[in-house]
């Protein structure tokens, strides 16, 4: 890899004056003054209607606003007062028919109808009951003989109390069976009784003794009457209506969309609910939610507004939890609060921002636009050379220190006096200037041509200490190697070593790259081949691993040294192959494998693929000891192919989502190349790395080496350590 260095030189500058007298006479006379009023007066207009319709704004706004909150007390005010004004007299009524309910006399009758006696005293209590009720009503029905007993405020049915029987198969009758089968203490039930002719708010008290069911008592208050009073506010912009916890309606001043007999159990037609009044189904969901809350919490009023059959509707929801009902008061907010209150409010405030603007620009156009084109009109006339009339022309100006147009009437007099000077001098700084950047370009481009000198030989360096290609073909037969330093010198390394019949084959990665991580693989280089060719045959690779280990720390990370001096160390496979004799073709040896943070891929003829892997860790470090080392055996063929791989490949960015090449991808690419030549795989390598990392235009980050070989050596003849140097070894 060249390592590249770039530096801008810096060329000569020129730089030319023209003379005053060379201003075309032309420009003499410019409308500075004119284009500056035009374009105040256009930015005047401008910022009016800017103004205009952000006041615009901020008025709906204002408005709306206010509309709004007036809008919702109102509803919450009406929706209060509404309940309050129902609530006491209906609790009074509902009293008054409990009270009734456990009367003796009325008890005492219901357990025994037929009893004369007690029928006279209970139709007295009762009669005595109707005077109290608001509608002078009362009814009640025995259990017993399901007989019907009513009478109304004029008495007309006195001595002939009982009106008619229930029948269970009657379907306007269900509503009593059903509420037999209710717990409830009362019920308020709107419904018309066809045998009365008469439709009632009813108020259905049970009749209990000892736990059994006795009947009903209770009144009603007419429903025209309970509208009138309760519901109708008469006023137009103002709905009330009752419904109860399903959303039927109870009470409305249109009484067809009342759901009769609802309380009771009886089915109510869709259209007979609130719901059926909402335009969609958003405001539905959002009017349940208001009940939910305003059951939650029936001392407060709820609001909210929603979409009607009508139109908009601001809802005012009170809850009256003693009848399970509520009280809904809808408002149409813009008839109670409409914009055309507000139009007043909204011309003043016109009026007085159109007074103010056209005070400012009055005030411009005197104190500032007129001076500005004086001081226009002085600096052409400078332009053209004509200093002196340039000066009579600001000079009412000039001497008003008062404001900024007068400071900088005096400051251009000033500055015309001393333009010429500054001209006279101003080439002779340039040239001086021009002298001392090329003079900088000079030493800056000497500095970069001896660190390219520098990096240049600590390559060669570095290229001569390593393996030679001959002498990888001379030990592995046939290999593919893929060394990619990140600078022009890195910290990974690798070696070939034969000592005692068997073969070393390995590489490293020393920490960091560039200069220093070259400086620290040339030593641990060193270290490494040394201890491989002192191990002995029957020496465990193990062991000699861990002398790799012990004196790699004595190199790089010496006892005495400071306590905050770096930490250095290798990552480091080793593979000990068990000849250096060449082998025919399918035969069978086997192999060792020891590592620290590398792995060892085993690559089979078939396109199989076993990866042995290496500990955590690295070598020679003085903080971070390694674990003890940990040797693979494992059996090989004459074809197959073992890799060894540093993480600068594993950590390549690239892809779509920039992660690293990572151990998939590369297995995946190593069981691509099982038939290929290891002649063609370094450059197969390099296209893959440069493919995926242009995806996310990623650039290489670490030093990269990858080493593959064949496991046992195909017909290439080998020197035994014993009888001779190493050809690895150099002078």
């Amino acid at each position: 890899m060249a390592c590249r260095y770039g530096l801008h030189r810096v060329g000569t500058l020129s730089v030319a004056f023209d003379p005053p007298s060379a201003v075309p006479a032309s420009n003499t006379r410019s409308a500075t003054g004119a284009s500056l009023r035009t374009r105040f007066f256009v930015l005047f207009t401008l910022i009016l209607l800017l103004v205009g319709a952000l006041t615009w704004l901020a008025y709906r706004s204002a408005v709306d606003r206010l509309i709004g909150g007036l809008g919702i007390e109102y509803a919450q005010r009406q929706a209060a007062y509404e309940r309050e004004r129902i609530r006491a007299p209906m609790l009074r009524e509902i009293a008054l028919a409990q009270q009734l309910a456990d009367s003796p006399a009325v008890l005492a009758w219901a357990s025994d109808e037929s009893d004369p006696a007690k029928r006279a005293a209970g139709l007295a209590e009762l009669d005595s009951a109707r005077r109290a009720f608001r509608d002078g009503s009362f009814f009640l029905i025995n259990d017993g003989s399901l007989d019907y007993y009513f009478n109304d405020r004029d008495g007309h049915f006195t001595g002939q109390e009982r009106r008619y029987r229930l029948d269970a198969r009657n379907a306007a009758d269900a509503w009593y069976f059903r509420m037999r089968e209710s717990s409830a203490p009362f019920q308020i039930n709107v419904n018309h009784d066809e045998a009365l002719r008469v439709t009632k708010v009813w108020i259905n008290v049970p009749l209990r003794q000892g736990g059994q069911w006795r009947g009903l008592v209770g009144t009603g208050v007419d429903l025209t009457e309970f509208i009138n009073r309760f519901v109708d506010s008469g006023d137009a912009s103002v709905g009330n209506l009752i419904i109860n916890a399903s959303g039927a309606v109870q009470a409305a001043r249109d009484q067809s969309r009342i759901a009769f007999g609802s309380a009771a159990g009886a089915a109510s037609r869709a259209s007979d609910t609130i719901f059926a009044a909402m335009r969609d189904d958003a405001s539905r969901s959002r009017l349940r939610e208001a009940l939910r809350r305003a059951t939650a919490q029936p001392d407060e009023v709820r609001t909210l507004t929603v979409a009607t059959q009508d139109g908009p509707r601001l809802l005012g929801i009170a809850y009256l939890p003693e009848m399970q009902w509520f009280v809904i008061s809808a408002v149409r907010v813009e008839a109670i609060a409409g914009n055309a209150r507000f139009v007043p409010i909204l011309a003043i405030f016109a009026a007085a921002l159109l007074l103010g603007l056209s005070l400012v620009a009055w005030l411009l156009e005197t104190r500032v636009l007129r001076r500005v084109a004086r001081l226009a009109g002085a600096t052409r006339a400078f332009a053209s050379g004509q200093e002196h009339e340039a000066l009579r022309d600001i000079n009412d100006d000039a001497g008003r220190t008062d404001d900024e147009l007068g400071r900088l009437a005096g400051d251009f007099a000033a500055m015309a006096r001393t333009v010429g000077d500054t001209l006279a001098n101003l080439e002779s700084r340039v040239a001086q200037r021009t002298a001392a950047l090329a003079d900088a370009n000079q030493a800056l481009a000497a500095e970069r041509d001896a660190m390219r000198a520098s990096l240049r030989y600590a390559r060669a360096l570095q290229h001569g200490v390593l393996p030679s290609p001959a002498a990888l073909r001379r030990t592995l037969g046939d290999w593919m190697l893929h060394w990619q330093p990140l600078d022009e010198v890195g910290g990974d390394f690798f070696f070939v070593v034969e000592s005692a019949g068997c073969r070393y084959v390995g590489i490293a990665d020393c920490t960091g790259h560039g200069v220093p991580g070259a400086l620290t693989s040339l030593v641990a280089y060193e270290v490494v081949r040394r201890e491989l060719r002192a191990a002995g045959r029957d020496v465990p690779l193990a062991d000699t691993v861990a002398r790799i280990d012990s004196a790699l720390r004595d190199v790089l990370n010496p006892a005495d040294a400071p306590d905050d001096a770096p930490d250095h160390g290798v990552a480091i496979a080793v593979c000990r192959l068990g000849t250096v004799a060449p082998v025919a073709d399918g035969d069978a040896g086997q192999a060792e494998f020891c590592g620290y943070g590398i792995d060892c891929h085993v690559l089979r003829p078939d396109g199989g693929l076993d990866i042995v892997d290496g500990a955590r860790g690295g070598l020679g470090y003085r903080r971070r000891r390694p674990t003890p080392p940990a040797v693979h055996a494992f059996d090989v063929a004459t074809d197959d192919r073992l890799y060894l791989c540093s993480d600068g490949i594993l950590d390549q960015p690239g892809g779509e989502r920039g992660f690293g090449f990572g151990r998939t991808r590369f297995a995946a690419w190593l069981q691509s190349q099982a038939h290929r030549p290891f002649a063609v795989q370094p450059d197969a390598l390099t296209e893959a790395l440069a493919a995926y990392a242009a995806q996310r235009g990623a650039r290489q980050r670490d030093d990269q080496v990858v080493l593959g070989f064949f496991a046992l050596p195909r017909g290439v003849a080998h020197a035994a350590a014993s009888e001779g140097p190493s050809p690895m070894d150099r002078p």
